[in-house]
């Protein structure tokens, strides 16, 4: 991640104990560390597509374009700031931009569950 992060949701994010437990076990190995976080991601993301769903359900009003744009806006700094190039960076990297994104699709879907 070259930028500096806006803001913590980028390296904060309520995870579930069955992830913090998969990563215990994980032993520091990058492939079981990875299979961890993909599985929480999965889950987040499940949560992020049911919010988004009722939202886009919902008659158009200025509220739910706002709530659209927000979550457009959302997915772009996801894009900027939890990015890795394997061309130049290594694991270590690597494992950083998923656990951005891991932490960013896990603060959206709380966000979201507000709406």
């Amino acid at each position: 991640m070259s930028h500096p992060l806006p803001d913590d949701s980028y390296i904060h994010a309520k995870l579930s104990s069955s992830y913090a437990q998969c990563i215990k076990q994980s032993g520091a190995v990058t492939f079981e560390m990875q299979s961890c976080m993909d599985q929480e991601y999965a889950q987040h993301k499940n949560r992020v597509e049911q919010a988004f769903a009722k939202i886009i359900s919902r008659p158009d009003s200025v509220k739910k374009d706002q709530q659209m744009d927000e979550i457009a806006a959302w997915w772009e700094n996801t894009n900027k700031y939890c990015n890795w190039d394997p061309k130049t960076e290594g694991q270590g990297q690597m494992l950083d931009a998923q656990s951005c994104r891991l932490n960013r699709i896990a603060n959206l879907a709380d966000k979201l569950s507000h709406y």
